[in-house]
């Protein structure tokens, strides 16, 4: 490996650092191997502090030991080619160099290029030092910046160990790392195109694989194992095969990248370079990521369970291992067939299809998922081989069935060949029930269930529709096969009910068996309400309410009739339940009537005793006063009046009758019969009072009524006052004569 990193051709570098006092010296060997001999470059002389330094072919002593004082600085160092060696003690670089295999130790003093074998220790010392055909197998110390102007293939540098605790990254056009046997730079952070490990275990700090088409990392060959902190890959745009992990593996095990920092993959490819036959079954570990956090992100295309081919056939897992590992595990092949027990079944009835996986060797574990028409209908763990599912739930139809193979471990997955079911539409029955028998206007509920018919394990929906001898009454939709149908509509009597479930695409439509519904008429009363009495010659204003029992809001329909015996009286039609009647006057005295209700369709009939009683007419007067005047005779209308008005002729005797007036002196004695011709309600009396001079006090006399007929009297009598005009003190009155 060494000789593939050495130098071929000589390379010429420039001088970074000059004094103004540094001179070229050319390597003769002439006299010895040490560098402090005189007589060995030319022009003659000791180098000094930054002198460019070249060394020829063709010079003697090329096995050369540095004798001066540890660190001196010298500038550019030049070999003319691969056959020059370095010894002695510690140089102190200033100036690039090229072609030297140097076994002394290396330190910076200023930003260099370097070309060649490092041997010794190389301390970077806080610079820059870009490397490029460069290989190191001394320990690299210090800190600063480490540049890889070329990828491996190309003459990368190769690292071994050190406590270097800087950065490595590429150059422009990338750069990349060869790691020694014994390389280890844990404290290094790794920021490159490729890493290829030539060992079985390297270690570096946190490592990060830069985009490039040809940028990989590899942890060495089957078995290798590379630690870092942390890991992140990187995506390539366009897509392609640099970026991400370049894998060795046989059958003896693989190489693995051990991560106890984050492991970032970004879509970074996977490559694999399978060397003999791995085992079906067997996994590799190709990232064992420490601690618990999971991996972030996947390789380019492939997902969790994801299966590829790299001579052989690999699934891929980032869940792997102790839970967040990225794991490969190699697949054979496999086949999965698919049966069914039956081509033809109804809608809801069960059918069971069966998958069979067999693979090269051994008995496949995992799962199967069924499909119908690109849908997944469910899904069944393999036990012995054979994933069973019982299905029930196709729509009529015929259906494509496929059965697809989700292996674990070894076994990959597989899709069977499809196979078709058909599915018929399904029978069922209906049935209903009521709660009879009933009167009108009560609520019947009707309850009708809807059930598949074996084979059919469905259950029904949709609507179902009640009719009453063959009409509709109404529709009402099924909940979990059953729907319940509430109606006060259906008339008295005896009727035929069934019901018919409309059906689907699914299920056939059936109809119910006729049940007979007795409705019995609903339950009357009849509530008459009247004006009683009344007077005699007045109509009769009755009001008839016909009620449904009990407390039923309906308003029964029909006839309504009121006689007295046998007599009609009146007859009305009722109106919302309610019939008014304003019947013929009746006799004086109480009539007992009857109101009879006649019932109807739906309504039993009903009725009612009321009595109405007829009072004859009240005959009434009132008093009154009157100025007696001073002489001659004062006529005063005393009147009479009815109650009411009377069909009839009434009559009622009068007479005066004396009280502290005198008749004959203070009136004139009057009496008679007043007569009311039908239809009056008032007559007047007529009395005569008599006037004088006397002063006196007021005097009274009385109207008396009596005998009447067709009436009564409300009063009997009215008192009459005589009022004295007369202005003479009552103390000088004379006594009347």
């Amino acid at each position: 490996m060494l000789n593939r990193l050495r130098v071929v051709a000589p390379l010429v570098c420039l001088l970074t650092s000059v004094s103004l006092f540094a001179a070229t010296r050319t390597w003769t060997g002439a006299v010895n191997a040490n560098w402090s001999q005189p007589g060995n470059w030319s022009p003659s002389g000791v180098p000094q502090p930054d002198d460019t330094l070249i060394f020829q072919a063709g010079a003697a002593n090329r096995n050369m030991s540095n004798d001066l004082p540890p660190g001196t600085a010298f500038g550019a160092m030049t070999f003319s080619d691969d056959s020059y060696t370095l010894s002695g003690n510690l140089l102190m670089l200033t100036g690039n160099v090229s072609g030297c295999i140097c076994s002394a130790d290396l330190k910076l003093g200023a930003s260099v290029a370097f070309s060649g074998v490092s041997n010794g220790a190389m301390n970077i010392n806080g610079q820059t030092l870009t490397a490029q055909q460069a290989t190191f197998n001394g320990p690299i110390n210090g800190n600063g910046t480490i540049i890889s102007t070329a990828m491996v293939f190309a003459g990368g540098i190769f690292l071994n160990s050190g406590n270097f605790s800087g950065t490595i990254h590429g150059g422009p056009s990338g750069g990349g790392l060869a790691l020694g046997e014994t390389c280890s730079l844990p404290n290094a952070t790794i920021s490159i195109e490729q890493i290829s490990q030539g060992s079985l275990s390297a270690t570096l700090g946190d490592v990060t694989i830069t985009p490039s088409q040809f940028g990989y990392v590899s942890p060495g060959p089957p078995g290798g194992v590379l630690h870092t902190k942390s890991l992140t890959l990187s995506a390539v745009t366009p897509p392609a095969q640099g970026g991400g992990i370049l894998a060795f593996l046989d059958s003896t095990g693989g190489d693995q990248i051990d991560v106890t920092g984050t492991v970032t993959l970004n879509g970074a490819p996977l490559g694999t370079l399978p060397f003999g036959n791995p085992s079906v079954g067997q996994s590799f570990t190709i990232i064992k990521n420490d601690g618990t956090d999971p991996v972030i992100g996947t390789f380019a295309g492939l997902p969790e369970g994801a299966i590829f081919t790299a001579v052989h056939r690999f699934r891929v897992s980032y869940v792997g291992g102790d839970g967040n590992d990225v794991v490969l595990t190699t697949l054979g092949e496999s086949n999965t067939a698919l049966s069914q027990n039956a081509i033809t079944t109804q809608f809801g009835e069960p059918f069971t299809v069966t998958a069979t996986v067999t693979a090269q060797s051994g008995t496949p574990t995992g799962s199967v998922v069924f499909t119908a028409d690109g849908v997944t209908i469910g899904a069944a763990p393999l036990q012995n081989g054979v994933a069973n599912l019982p299905v029930t739930t196709l729509n009529t139809g015929t259906h494509a069935i496929v059965a697809t193979f989700q292996g674990t471990g070894g076994f990959p997955d597989s899709v069977s060949t499809g196979i078709a079911h058909v599915v018929i539409q399904g029978q069922t029955k209906t049935e209903i029930t009521a709660n009879h028998p009933s009167t009108y206007g009560q609520a019947v509920r009707f309850t009708v269930a809807v059930s598949a018919q074996s084979p059919s394990l469905a259950q029904p929906a949709g609507n179902v529709t009640i009719l009453v001898g063959g009409v509709p009454l109404g529709t009402v939709p099924l909940v979990n096969g059953t729907a319940i149908f509430e109606t006060s509509a259906l008339h008295a009597g005896v009727m035929s009910i069934t019901a018919a479930y409309e059906g689907n695409a699914n299920l056939a439509a059936s109809t119910a068996s006729a049940i007979q519904q007795s409705v019995g008429k609903a339950r009357t009363e009849v509530d008459a309400r009247t004006h009683t009495p009344i007077g005699v010659g007045q109509a009769p204003l009755i009001t008839v309410f016909v009620n449904v029992t009990p407390g039923s809001p309906i308003a029964p329909t029909g006839v309504v009739t009121i006689r007295e015996g046998v007599a009609i009286l009146g007859t009305q039609v009722l109106a919302s339940g309610v019939a008014s009647f304003s019947l013929k006057p009746l006799a004086i005295g109480d009539h007992t009537l009857v109101v009879d209700y006649s019932g109807g369709d739906d309504f039993e009939a009903s009725s009612e005793t009321i009595t109405q009683s007829v009072s004859a007419p009240v005959v009434s007067i009132h008093g009154a006063r009157v100025l007696e005047g001073n002489g001659g005779v004062t006529n005063l209308s005393l009147v009479a009046s009815l109650s009411a008005p009377s069909s009839e002729t009434i009559r009622v005797s009068f007479s005066t009758l004396a009280g502290s007036a005198t008749e004959g002196e203070d009136y004139e004695k009057a009496s008679g019969v007043i007569e009311f011709a039908p239809g009056e309600v008032s007559r007047s009396i007529e009395l005569r009072i008599i006037g004088d001079t006397f002063p006196e006090p007021d005097e009274t006399f009385s109207v008396f009524l009596s005998d009447p007929v067709n009436a009564t009297i409300d009063a009997p009598s009215a008192a009459i006052v005589i009022a004295n005009d007369d202005q003479v003190s009552l103390r000088h009155r004379p006594s009347r004569p």
